[in-house]
């Protein structure tokens, strides 16, 4: 397996100079409140934090407490990164995840030499899977030091976040603020008349990643229809697996989404295997669309995904994506499965209806292409999660559409579910005679054309 770099196609219609996003204000957002108490040689201090939880596993802490003995009051401000004990320290925990908080500011105020944790941690909840904030800690060194429980947590829905609760960690002039309270406009009538026509082909038959494949449909079918019903528009859907697994039928259904019109939105979603032919040297993979897997793979039974995204590109339809979430190697066989990654609160779809205008109903004619691997890398996928890069890709777009987001684009979405998936990817083993690191290689291949 080689590494090959993020990369960008330049296509003839369209010259996109791309520059890194920097700073964690371009990611999904959750937000928390919690309450804590620190014991100090002056006495207890009664802290109070509000946590920003970033999908690329970046954190914002603003912490504010008053001093022992005194009414001052001071606010810290705290950068914090995603780490897991067995990266760390060789200690293995699976019900743990911590936030390092590090490169502290003081906003305001005297912070009188009062220690601050080290640590927020999250703790998996076992009926739900998800890490919930737990509590803080000051070391984890030796895979022993105590966590201290939160006073108090609070999940931050859009209703939560008053002006005065706001104000209490910020100004009036803070990034945060002003997204959050910045006046949008609500679609048009005739926007609302369009329909999206989303086209979902999954291999739910193959034994080995038949049952990822059936979570990847069920994500996407839901996202897709979550997202017509936030933004008020007309949907109809197909999906092509089971026994309607093949090249024809895929070929019949892209030719239906010809009847689009003009104003409408297309998406297509491919989950299952992928491969490359050595006679093509175009970076997008083949899908395999083989409808008995007894058989030897075959390239009458495949379909490159540049040709799909040639093919819905010159329809009509105002913005067209085309997903997939598969291998792009020569091995055609090969698939790499893993352990299912550390998942916090999503992000709810209860967000900025100008973001989804921005994004779907944009005057701007675009198609995108956003497939999970680069040449020569393979796609990783859990039987009990799906697709690590079909999770990251949409979990970016719904942080891109929350309220606390402005001036959303697709940009800052492929570069997110880029990151994201490398860094889920990294974690994972991939034992292969010419991989020396014994690491996976993920990085995520994206393609955009406007007309």
């Amino acid at each position: 397996m080689r590494i090959v770099p993020h990369a960008w196609v330049k296509r003839s219609v369209f010259v996109l100079v791309f520059c890194l996003l920097t700073g964690p204000g371009i990611f999904a957002q959750v937000t928390y409140q919690f309450s804590f108490s620190l014991e100090q040689p002056g006495g207890p201090v009664l802290c109070k934090a509000f946590f920003i939880n970033y999908a690329d596993g970046s954190a914002q802490a603003r912490i504010r407490f008053t001093n022992p003995g005194s009414n001052d009051s001071a606010l810290v401000d705290l950068k914090a990164e995603e780490e897991f004990t067995d990266k760390m320290t060789g200690c293995s925990s699976t019900d743990m995840l911590y936030y390092k908080l590090q490169k502290n500011q003081l906003v305001f105020g005297n912070d009188n030499g009062i220690i601050l944790p080290a640590y927020f941690c999250f703790r998996k909840d076992q009926q739900s899977g998800l890490f919930e904030p737990y509590g803080f800690s000051f070391a984890i060194d030796d895979c022993k030091a105590p966590v201290t429980a939160f006073s108090s947590v609070g999940y931050l829905e859009k209703k939560d976040l008053t002006n005065d609760l706001v104000l209490t960690y910020f100004t009036s002039r803070d990034k945060f603020y002003t997204s959050l309270f910045a006046a949008t406009r609500d679609i048009t009538v005739s926007d609302r008349n369009l329909t999206m026509h989303l086209l979902v082909v999954a291999n739910t038959f193959d034994q080995s990643i038949g049952n990822a494949c059936a979570m990847d449909m069920r994500r996407a079918l839901k996202f897709f229809q979550d997202l017509k019903e936030f933004i008020g528009i007309r949907f109809v859907f197909d999906t092509i697996a089971g026994k309607r697994y093949n090249l024809a039928e895929v070929e019949k259904a892209i030719e239906k989404l010809k009847n689009a019109g003009t104003n409408d939105i297309i998406v297509f979603y491919y989950t299952g295997h992928g491969f490359r032919q050595k006679d093509d040297n175009r970076r997008p993979p083949y899908i395999d669309l083989r409808p008995n897997y007894d058989e030897n793979p075959n390239n009458l039974n495949s379909k490159s995904l540049a040709d799909i995204f040639q093919t819905i590109s010159g329809m009509k339809a105002r913005f067209k994506l085309i997903l997939s979430d598969c291998c792009n190697d020569m091995s055609k066989t090969y698939s790499v499965k893993a352990k299912p990654p550390s998942v916090t609160k999503g992000f709810t779809l209860s967000g900025n209806i100008q973001n989804a205008a921005d994004l779907f109903l944009n005057t701007k004619r675009m198609s995108i292409l956003a497939t999970g691997a680069n040449p020569g890398q393979r796609s990783i996928c859990n039987d009990n999660f799906g697709g690590f890069f079909s999770y990251n890709f949409l979990n970016a777009i719904e942080g891109q559409l929350s309220f606390l987001n402005n001036n959303a684009n697709w940009d800052k979405i492929m570069e997110e579910a880029m990151i994201k998936t490398r860094k889920l990817a990294m974690r994972v083993e991939c034992p292969l005679p010419t991989n020396a690191a014994n690491k996976c290689s993920q990085i995520p291949y994206f393609e955009k054309a406007t007309q």
